[in-house]
C-alpha cells in the first residue's frame, strides 16, 4: 500500500483491505497471487491485479529513469 500511495495510485478501500488482510504473496512475472482463505463466501478481489500491475509499471519507469540519469553524461559549465 505504501507504493500505491507513493505513486498516486488510488485503490478503493475494499481492495486495500483485501490486499492488507488476505494477500500473502504475489508473483509479478506470472501474475499469480496466494491468498488467505477466510470463509467459503469470501471471494477474491477482481481488480487487485490491475492495481498491482500499475504499481509495477511505475516502479519500472522510475528504475529506467534512474538508469538514464546515471548513464547520461553531465555537462559542467566553466
Amino acid at each position: 500500500m505504501y507504493l500505491a500511495k507513493h505513486y498516486g495510485i488510488k485503490i478503493p478501500l475494499a481492495t486495500q483491505g483485501f490486499i492488507n488482510n488476505r494477500l500473502q504473496k504475489y508473483n509479478f512475472k506470472q501474475k499469480i497471487g496466494t491468498y488467505l482463505q477466510v470463509g467459503k463466501n469470501k471471494k477474491c478481489s477482481e481488480k487487485m491485479g490491475e492495481y498491482l500491475d500499475q504499481i509495477l509499471e511505475k516502479v519500472q519507469d522510475e528504475y529506467k529513469e534512474k538508469l538514464k540519469s546515471k548513464s547520461s553524461p553531465k555537462i559542467e559549465a566553466r
